[in-house]
């Protein structure tokens, strides 16, 4: 049996109801429910907020909620039906009705419509096989964990870089090349508070690398003692690369800039 969630997402009405509660959203609050059009009630997950409120008003809660579905809803135009009909399977099967469970309470929790895009990008790019179930499993969750400004920060700053180096946004093999370029990783650094690193690391979007420097036997014609050159070798300096991982190029990519 498909859920609510997978039936809103094939329901041949959703782009018009979605574009009907974007373009009266502001009018919504304090409005009485039985003003709002009967195809926003065709489809199933709007349908749900707003049947056990129909002969009253709308309130603050039920109005952030259906505004954050549409928000959700609005890129679903680009995907084709059988697209969609492809998501909804994958919403259904394989324990996917808890799938549906956990977006439709991310996105009922959510406060602000930047944090919705990037949901609804790397839905549209699972639903497209961009990337797999745990990886995107792994990316809501992440993206849902930071703050949205520092998600507009790594956005902004990355997308300068790129720019600068005259970078088209939609090539992803050059795009994940310069994500291994330690250059990269320095010039963010250097932009942002070390809180963001702090917090981009805890999350595994920033990782370490750890090596040895060896140090350089005498030039010469000096024989140094067999136990020194040991020591030698276990005195090496450690030092640490961090640069950004395939999990950062991920997120970036197809939460920011996928189309």
């Amino acid at each position: 049996m498909e859920d609510i969630l997978s039936l809103s997402i094939t329901n041949k009405n959703l782009s018009n109801a979605t574009s009907e509660i974007i373009k009266i959203e502001e009018d919504l609050v304090g409005n009485s429910v039985d003003l709002i059009s009967s195809v926003i009630f065709q489809i199933p997950i709007y349908s749900l907020i707003l049947k056990p409120i129909k002969h009253s008003f709308l309130s603050f809660k039920e109005y952030r909620e259906l505004k954050m579905l549409a928000r959700f809803f609005n890129k679903f135009e680009n995907l084709k039906e059988h697209e969609r009909v492809e998501f909804s399977y994958m919403l259904s099967s394989e324990n996917g009705p808890n799938l549906s469970e956990k977006l439709i309470y991310l996105i009922s929790q959510m406060n602000d419509e930047y944090k919705c895009n990037i949901l609804s990008n790397l839905s549209i790019a699972f639903a497209r096989k961009k990337i797999d179930k745990k990886t995107y499993l792994l990316l809501i969750d992440i993206s849902n964990s930071l703050f949205s400004s520092d998600l507009k920060i790594f956005n902004e700053e990355i997308t300068k870089i790129f720019k600068k180096g005259d970078l088209k946004l939609d090539d992803s093999e050059k795009i994940e090349e310069r994500f291994t370029e330690f250059v990269l990783y320095d010039y963010f650094k250097e932009q942002v508070e070390f809180r963001l690193i702090y917090s981009f690391k805890n999350y595994g979007l920033i990782v370490e690398n750890f090596r040895k420097n060896k140090i350089p036997a005498p030039i010469g014609n000096y024989k140094e003692n067999k136990e020194v050159s040991n020591l030698r070798e276990r005195l090496g300096d450690v030092y640490i690369e961090e640069y950004f991982s395939h999990y950062a190029f991920l997120l970036f990519y197809y939460g920011f800039h996928y189309k």
